[in-house]
């Protein structure tokens, strides 16, 4: 289900108060899981305080974003920054991240070979593995996004290609490399 339409999108330009609701309404559960699985470490109280400060941003700024089709993908380059800013703040978060991470990974026994079939079956039926969403919150931002639309959300690369004004063999390679990073990563 998409969360967003053009004419909902011209609606929140003009500061319609009853469109941002509608808008609330039909994004925050997907904004949510996306803060929380990219960004695993973090609690679910900073992800609300993330996603309320976030808002207050679209509503501000959603006056200056030129047109439909570069909408989402400004929503999700300005929540990124956003979580970035907010772990810029909170140190303490990062620290803790990196104690609990060296902690989970030297508890887990990883002598399975991995493999990219077995890491994309993983993505659409377990997403929620610690492994994953640990390595998952590593990669680059531009994989993340791809990712998290493409095995959560379960957008196809039309789709998504729209979200993110890129083209379809940009989405493609973006997800092949993305799993190809992950298959990396859960090696270590």
């Amino acid at each position: 289900m998409d969360f967003v339409s053009p004419q909902l999108f011209e609606k929140l330009k003009n500061k319609d108060p009853k469109a941002f609701e509608l808008f609330y309404q039909q994004s925050v559960d997907i904004f949510f899981r996306y803060v929380l699985s990219n960004y695993s470490y973090l609690k679910k109280e900073d992800v609300s305080d993330i996603l309320s400060d976030f808002y207050v941003k679209v509503w501000k700024w959603v006056g200056w974003v030129r047109s439909f089709s570069a909408f989402r993908s400004w929503l999700f380059a300005v929540l990124n920054n956003w979580v970035k800013d907010f772990l810029k703040r909170k140190k303490e978060v990062y620290f803790s991240y990196l104690k609990r991470v060296d902690l989970d990974w030297s508890q887990q026994e990883f002598e399975v070979e991995w493999d990219e079939k077995e890491i994309i079956d993983i993505l659409n039926e377990d997403f929620q593995r610690e492994d994953i969403k640990v390595a998952l919150s590593s990669l680059p931002e531009k994989y993340k996004v791809v990712l998290f639309l493409k095995y959560v959300e379960n957008k196809t690369n039309q789709e998504i290609s729209q979200i993110l004004s890129i083209s379809i063999d940009n989405v493609r390679q973006r997800a092949s490399r993305g799993v190809k990073m992950l298959k990396k990563l859960l090696k270590k």
